[in-house]
């Protein structure tokens, strides 16, 4: 890392024998502008923001002492180091007093000067790094595009140990442990810790690395993130995402992108390193969902509290999943809609969901295989199914039609077709219309419609300038067209003409 220095000298000589000693012997300084006076040094600090100032004290217009003292009140970043003849040792001292970092006695001494600046080199890498550091995190976390500091185009990893992330943690830029970087320090040269930085990712489990593409070639960034995979403690297993080179401005959108990757594409026990253009699993997944038999005898369960039935199913979905490797959230996602169903016979079922929500997230980050993740999946499902009231209505009953009232109700924009709302509730069509017309004298469709309407209204009300297809999407209807003719049968005129007249 080369810092910059500005020279304010007012003999010649002086001048060309620093900016000599500091080009041959000082290879992390340059010299990019020499001043013969302080006024003239102040401006071209002013101008050019160097690392470092190194003035005599006597010069002409301004002194150096007051040079620094003004450079301090201005840009307070900036180091100073005070030359003085001997005769000025005691005045030079005091500017210690003024935050100089240092001063050297006239005629300077080659060695002193060499073994000053590089320390300081050190203090200003390491102030470098912490700085960029600083910009990192709010551009990993979308709070800015580009930083104070220039970095030129980045290299970044993410690294997940074990399962996936919470939905329900949300973090990112922590500092890491201490463990992790001494494990972190321990994968690196020394030359390229000044270019390399570890931020604790949204859990602590996770890691992301980021690296200057100018210092450090990809493929050494590619075995750094290796390295450093499989050197993380209480590993069982990892998955790693690189993005290739790109501009800093675009960090959080990256970042974004490697999540989306981890997510949907790490497999539970295996350790995989992708890359962002890795391609989607997506097409090889056929026939992995669970399917209407096992919902039916998942019915059965719930309704007779009966869990033990589907443990062999369960166990053998469990196997068919690993067989055919699928990713983890496609799994997540299964073993929700197994919970989400039983949670439609529990009558406590607000209370409960997002209690089990974190447990089952909580199951799939922290399984270290199928196995394991079998054994805590069935402690849950048999906790929600403990959550069913032991006496279920009787199907006919007004009670099992309140149910069934209910689900339409708070799923308006869903899939409410009577083939699908007899598989939820296990009966027939024609008896599901026989308990619709007994009860509310019109039958289930005739009574979805009506609901659809009245709740396409309310929305109109609550936004007056809410667009015909989304207002149909969300009262559950795929076509804007079709949403409009049921709406102008019912009321007698189009939905738009409707907001025009009584709203």
């Amino acid at each position: 890392m080369i810092f910059k220095i500005i020279l304010a000298e007012d003999e010649p000589a002086a001048q060309r024998h620093l900016k000599s000693i500091i080009k041959k012997k000082c290879l992390g300084f340059e010299v990019v502008g020499i001043a013969e006076d302080g006024l003239e040094a102040l401006e071209m600090v002013e101008k050019m923001n160097p690392d470092l100032l190194i003035s005599d004290i006597r010069m002409p217009r301004m002194d150096g002492m007051d040079l620094v003292a003004r450079v301090k009140d201005s840009q307070p970043g900036i180091y100073s180091i005070i030359i003085s003849g001997y005769e000025e040792f005691e005045y030079a001292k005091e500017a210690i007093k003024s935050d100089v970092i240092d001063y050297l006695l006239k005629p300077i001494n080659i060695p002193a000067l060499i073994s000053l600046l590089e320390k300081l080199h050190r203090k200003l890498s390491l102030r470098e790094y912490d700085d960029i550091r600083r910009d990192l995190i709010l551009q990993l976390s979308g709070q800015i595009t580009s930083g104070t500091k220039p970095v030129g185009k980045l290299l970044m990893a993410v690294i997940r140990r074990n399962g996936l992330h919470s939905r329900f943690t949300q973090a990112i830029g922590n500092k890491p442990s201490k463990e992790m970087i001494d494990i972190f320090n321990g994968v690196l040269l020394p030359e390229e810790k000044e270019s390399v930085w570890l931020f604790e990712g949204r859990d602590d489990n996770e890691w992301c690395l980021v690296a200057q593409a100018e210092k450090l070639h990809y493929s050494r960034f590619q075995e750094l993130v290796k390295r450093l995979s499989i050197s993380l403690p209480n590993c069982s297993f990892y998955n790693a995402v690189l993005a290739i080179i790109f501009p800093v401005n675009k960090t959080n959108t990256h970042l974004t992108k490697l999540y989306q990757i981890l997510r949907e594409q790490s497999i539970l026990g295996e350790s995989r390193v992708f890359f962002e253009d890795s391609p989607s699993t997506s097409e090889r997944l056929k026939n992995t969902s669970l399917d209407s038999l096992f919902f039916k005898k998942l019915d059965f369960a719930c309704k007779n509290g009966k869990a033990d039935i589907l443990i062999q199913d369960l166990k053998s979905h469990f196997r068919i999943w690993q067989k055919d490797r699928l990713p983890m959230l496609k799994l997540l996602i299964e073993l929700r809609h197994i919970i989400t169903h039983v949670l439609q016979y529990c009558p406590d079922k607000c209370n409960l969901e997002i209690g089990l929500e974190v447990e089952l997230d909580t199951a799939v980050m922290d399984s270290f295989n199928y196995d394991d993740l079998f054994d805590r999946f069935i402690i849950i499902f048999k906790t929600s199914l403990s959550h069913i009231e032991p006496l279920t209505p009787k199907m006919g009953s007004r009670e099992s039609l309140e149910r069934i009232t209910n689900y339409i109700t708070t799923h308006i924009g869903d899939d409410l077709s009577v083939p699908f709302l007899c598989r939820i509730f296990s009966i027939s069509q024609s008896y599901l219309n026989k308990i619709f017309h007994k009860y509310m004298d019109q039958s289930v469709t005739e009574f979805i419609r009506i609901l659809r309407i009245e709740k396409s209204i309310i929305l109109m009300k609550e936004s007056s300038e809410i667009l015909l297809k989304d207002l149909s999407l969300m009262v559950g209807y795929d076509d804007a067209s079709y949403f409009s003719k049921v709406f102008k049968a019912t009321k007698g005129v189009s939905p738009l003409k409707y907001r025009e007249l009584r709203l």
